[in-house]
């Protein structure tokens, strides 16, 4: 499977799983421009509140996912582990706890042990390296597969690449509820166009997955750009001025959504 340039992926077992790799890292190699679609589930998990208040951010360098536990409903404690897990992430890979955003997946209501993730994370980061597959594998829950995808295609003369990285098997609604994907493309786009995109597409493709009777406080949606391809710079059809009118634009179209369930 052809891979964009710029991404490392790494899982370890922490332990919040009895015996399977239950902690997933994707990093890119410099500052990614990120944008996330989360569940609107008001119940939303620890990491969702996180990587909402984060995103969309052109300065991004990490997405860390565990699995196991959900870390949802979990009140203080449930953020204050995401400050811990993130941060030691942060402090491993010698980027900023502002350039670290994550989720989780597992059982609702259960405290995490973020100590094991903590003691875990330079172990982790030792093992990055190119293959997406790992990572892939310790995401899973319910899932019975692995689930990965690339494309490339041809813009301005040059070849970029986006691949996804997914899981989900059931609990996928309300919106994205437990599905949780990371996609890495080395195309030059920046986060507000980013955000925009997501906007724009996540409402039609949560309609084709959704499974109204399984409901879930956890999921995201990422895409993060590592722009190491040569082309002109990509842009929305309509003018995004700023994060906050892409957060307009976003809201609206899940409010669309919405209506038409």
């Amino acid at each position: 499977m052809k891979l964009p340039k710029g991404f490392r992926f790494a899982a370890v077992a922490a332990g919040i799983r009895p015996s399977k790799p239950d902690v997933a890292l994707f990093v890119s190699d410099c500052d990614a421009a990120c944008a996330g679609a989360f569940t609107i589930n008001r119940a939303k998990a620890a990491a969702v509140v996180d990587a909402e208040r984060r995103l969309p951010s052109d300065a991004m360098r990490a997405v860390l996912v565990t699995s196991g536990n959900a870390n949802a409903l979990t009140g203080r404690a449930g953020i204050e582990a995401v400050d811990a897990m993130h941060g030691a992430a942060a402090r491993a890979l010698g980027v900023e706890r502002s350039q670290v955003v994550g989720a989780a997946t597992g059982v609702i209501g259960m405290r995490m042990p973020f100590e094991k993730v903590v003691a875990m994370m330079p172990r982790c980061v030792e093992q990055l390296g190119p293959d997406p597959s790992p990572a892939a594998e310790a995401i899973m829950t319910t899932d019975t597969t692995k689930k990965l995808a690339s494309r490339s295609v041809v813009l301005d003369g040059t070849t970029v690449t986006l691949t996804g990285i997914c899981k989900g098997s059931g609990m996928i609604a309300p919106q994205l509820a437990t599905m949780i994907a990371v996609i890495a493309t080395d195309c030059a786009v920046d986060a507000a166009t980013l955000s925009w995109a997501l906007g724009e597409v996540a409402p039609g493709t949560r309609r084709r997955a959704g499974s109204p009777r399984d409901r879930s406080p956890d999921g995201a949606t990422w895409i993060a750009t590592a722009p190491s391809s040569r082309h002109s710079p990509r842009r929305s059809p309509r003018s995004v001025s700023s994060s906050r009118a892409t957060s307009r634009r976003t809201a609206r179209a899940r409010r669309a959504y919405s209506r038409s369930r």
